[in-house]
């Protein structure tokens, strides 16, 4: 597994909560909710003042490495979010450091310093490297290469900076922006062939105060992402097919976005209109033809249509206009927003847009919530890059729609004791999945339903003891599964404890099971036409179970200065993260941090 933002970025979350404790407003909102959805992990932001809103988490299913889409923790960040906020303790730091590594190459440093550290203006500054280099056998490859072994390497490097300026009763004025540089070896396409991609970020936001009658919020965002190289995509032989090989430019997006609410609040509740707009500029598009939802019937396809074909420059954009009402009655928390989307640039497309949810909380230990989403989403290079960065760098891909319902219950603690369950049913069409197709690695757009559903116990004893272990299903066919799930698992399986026998010393261990995970293999066949039509046969192709083995232990010999050791993959077993990439066997990190 790439292991990113380890301890540095605990340290980062730690030092940058603690800041913005320091200009609370004396009129604190706590409002009891329970969030039924994991929020996805940022990094730490400067925001003052900060409205805490206490929840009660539901780990909901979560992606394999490489493996998912949404909004979910992915996987090549090693930490999730921070969960404290426990304390109001004013942090005497400014800035952080960290450094670690562990053979053979595994190895990050990050380290940020606020600039400006006052009352309404805070500048803060930040830069984070992570490199890895491990081999894997040229057997597990479907390129030919004379070599045994090959290595696998990545290596990225980023900054970035986060501004904020409270303009009173005007509310505050965020900004941020990112700078990233990475590199990567890709095998599969060749000895020696090593991918750079680019990427820069802008965004500001203006939010009004949380006190008042009137609320708004006006934002803007633009991000760029290209690949230096194009690979070369390889048509696969087949009895009928002679091998071909063709090539596309190199792609890059420009993507750019604005959202926007306006609203009237009391006490109770809030009446909203929200617009949000999503954009997707590309130099060119290069598409797979066919994927399996333009195969459903069996169509006959061109060869020369059948393996790759470029447009001219599009772009591509959804846009979302709905109104919302939040309501607190009792112990009853809900919110309706119902509106509607239009897709354009390839052909205008109106949708169903809505974001629903209710909680009903009787007592303060057992809550049960519903929630009802449903819209059309942008699939941006700089996503897919970060679920595969291992796929072709000449393909694009459209838009897709998913509608997703859930369900759960929240109970506990009881001596200790938490309880969580939930379950639901989504659809989404024209979803992304992983592929492989001769040598390329890619995604192809399917239509993909079923219910899931997932448990979790947790026990925990003061500070002393915490145990967990939970279990999460969805289908795993053609054409059933959960569309977060690109790899097409049909369990996921975990358990862990954790312990602090003294005081500053924390050491935890977990074992981590994903079953039946999959992906796409496309093969010609030929149609009966000659060499000039063929159809296509799809079927699955096994990527291995996971079962990592993680160790992780932590040691603050003062406030500002501790080490940490995470190691992972202690069993030393290998699966693939991708289509003919195996992971790493085992690996982590040890290093330091310190904060001043």
């Amino acid at each position: 597994m790439q292991i990113r933002y380890l301890a540095a970025t605990l340290v980062a979350t730690l030092f940058f909560t603690a800041s913005q404790a320091q200009n609370l407003s004396k009129e604190i909102v706590v409002e009891r909710e329970v969030e039924p959805a994991e929020r996805a992990a940022n990094r730490p932001s400067a925001i003052a003042p900060t409205i805490l809103q206490p929840t009660l988490t539901r780990y909901q299913l979560k992606t394999a490495e490489y493996g998912g889409t949404g909004q979910l923790t992915r996987s090549l960040t090693q930490l999730e979010p921070a969960a404290w906020a426990d304390t109001f303790a004013v942090s005497p730091y400014r800035g952080y450091a960290s450094a670690a590594y562990f053979p053979a190459l595994n190895m990050a440093v990050s380290a940020g310093y606020r600039i400006v550290d006052k009352d309404k203006t805070r500048l803060g500054a930040w830069l984070q490297y992570d490199g890895s280099s491990y081999h894997m056998s040229s057997s597990d490859m479907a390129y030919d290469t004379d070599q045994d072994k090959v290595t696998l390497k990545r290596h990225s490097f980023s900054i970035g900076a986060d501004l904020t300026q409270s303009l009173s009763k005007f509310g505050s004025l965020t900004a941020s922006g990112r700078y990233t540089v990475g590199m990567l070896s890709l095998p599969m396409v060749g000895d020696d062939f090593d991918q750079t991609v680019t990427r820069a970020s802008l965004a500001a936001d203006w939010i009004n105060p949380v006190t008042g009658k009137w609320l708004w919020q006006l934002g803007a965002s633009i991000a760029y992402f290209g690949y230096d190289k194009a690979t070369p995509f390889r048509v696969a032989e087949s009895p009928s097919l002679s091998v071909a090989e063709q090539t596309l430019p190199a792609v890059a997006e420009t993507a750019f976005g604005f959202r926007g609410a306006f609203g009237y609040r009391q006490p109770n509740y809030s009446l909203s209109l929200e617009a949000i707009a999503d954009f997707q500029h590309l130099n060119h598009v290069g598409m797979v033809v066919p994927t399996i939802a333009s195969t459903g019937e069996d169509l006959a396809v061109a060869v020369g249509e059948a393996s790759v074909c470029g447009l001219p420059s599009a772009t591509y954009g959804v846009t979302t206009i709905r109104p919302r009402y939040d309501v607190t009655y009792g112990s009853l928390t809900a919110s309706l927003a119902v509106g509607a989307d239009i897709a354009t640039g390839d052909g205008t497309k109106l949708g169903l847009s809505a974001d629903v949810a209710a909680t009903l909380a009787p007592v303060s230990q057992f809550a049960i919530w519903a929630k009802f989403n449903t819209g059309r989403q942008l699939n941006t290079l700089a996503e897919l890059y970060e679920i595969n960065p291992y796929q072709l760098s000449n393909i694009t891909y459209g838009s897709n729609r998913v509608s997703d319902f859930q369900v759960g219950v929240t109970a506990g603690p009881f001596y200790g004791l938490s309880f969580q369950l939930w379950g639901g049913y989504s659809k989404a069409k024209d979803c992304l999945m992983s592929a492989q197709y001769g040598s390329n690695n890619f995604f192809v757009a399917q239509t993909l339903d079923g219910i899931y559903y997932g448990a979790r116990l947790e026990w925990q004893m003061r500070k002393l003891v915490s145990l967990h272990v939970q279990g999460e299903g969805a289908p795993s066919k053609l054409d059933k599964g959960y569309y977060r799930w690109t790899d097409h698992a049909r369990w996921a399986l975990s358990a862990g404890v954790s312990v602090n026998p003294i005081e500053h010393l924390s050491v935890g261990i977990d074992y981590a099971l994903r079953t039946g995970r999959k992906a796409y293999m496309l093969s010609p066949i030929s149609y009966g036409l000659g060499e000039t039509y063929a159809a296509w046969d799809f079927s699955f192709i096994n990527l291995g179970n996971t079962g990592s083995l993680n160790l992780d232990a932590r040691y603050a010999f003062t406030e500002s200065f501790s080490v940490f050791a995470n190691i992972e993959n202690l069993l030393c077993r290998r699966w693939y993260i991708a289509p003919q990439v195996k992971s790493q066997r085992m690996h982590g990190l040890v290093g330091v941090s310190v904060k001043f």
